[in-house]
C-alpha cells in the first residue's frame, strides 16, 4: 500500500493542515522564547492507516489516524508530558539530519516520516521502519522516544477509562 492508496477521514486531514502550519503567534510564543521547534509530528505508515502522533510546544499530545479516531489532548498528563518533552530534546539533538521538504506526504507502509515544525518553516526527515529500529539510524533514538510518547497516551487513556 502506498501513501496515496490510504483512507483519509476529513477530519485526520483538517488536524494535520492545523499543526503543519502552527506559527509561534498562535502558541503565544515570543521571538526571545527558547522554543525552536513548535511541533514534532512522528507518521507512520501501517497496512489499514496512518498513525499521526503529534506532540506541541504548548504541551498538547495526540496520536490520531488517517482513516478517522484517535487519542487527542493526552498532554495535560504528566507522564505524556514528559515523554513528548523528551521527544523535543531528541529531535533538537538531531535537526541537522531534516532537510525542508517540498510537500509533506504521508509515509508509505512500512516508513516512519518526522515533520519538525519550526520557527522557520517545516523540515522533515524519514527512513523505513527496519532502517529506524536499528541502532545505527540517526533518528533510531527520535523515534524510540516517538513510541515512548504513544505508551504514555495509552496508558493516560486506559488510566481515565
Amino acid at each position: 500500500m502506498t501513501q496515496s492508496t490510504y483512507k483519509v477521514a476529513d477530519s485526520f486531514t483538517q488536524l494535520r493542515n492545523m499543526v503543519l502550519s502552527l506559527t509561534a503567534e498562535q502558541l503565544g510564543l515570543t521571538e526571545s522564547s527558547a522554543f525552536p521547534i513548535l511541533a514534532v509530528v512522528m507518521e507512520t505508515g501501517y497496512e489499514s492507516a496512518v498513525a499521526s502522533l503529534v506532540t506541541v510546544a504548548d504541551g498538547s499530545a495526540s496520536l490520531y489516524f488517517s482513516n478517522g479516531g484517535g487519542m487527542i489532548g493526552s498532554g495535560h498528563h504528566d507522564g505524556v508530558r514528559d515523554q513528548a518533552a523528551t521527544l523535543f530534546i531528541q529531535a533538537s539533538q538531531t535537526i541537522e539530519q531534516f532537510t525542508a521538504p517540498p510537500s509533506c506526504p504521508l509515509p508509505e507502509l512500512g516508513a516512519t516520516v518526522f515533520y519538525l515544525v519550526t520557527r522557520g518553516g517545516i523540515v522533515s526527515a524519514g527512513a523505513t521502519n527496519k532502517e529506524l529500529e536499528s541502532d545505527s539510524h540517526p533518528l533510531t533514538a527520535l523515534f524510540a522516544q516517538g513510541h515512548n510518547v504513544i505508551s504514555a497516551i495509552r496508558v493516560a487513556q486506559d488510566q481515565s477509562s
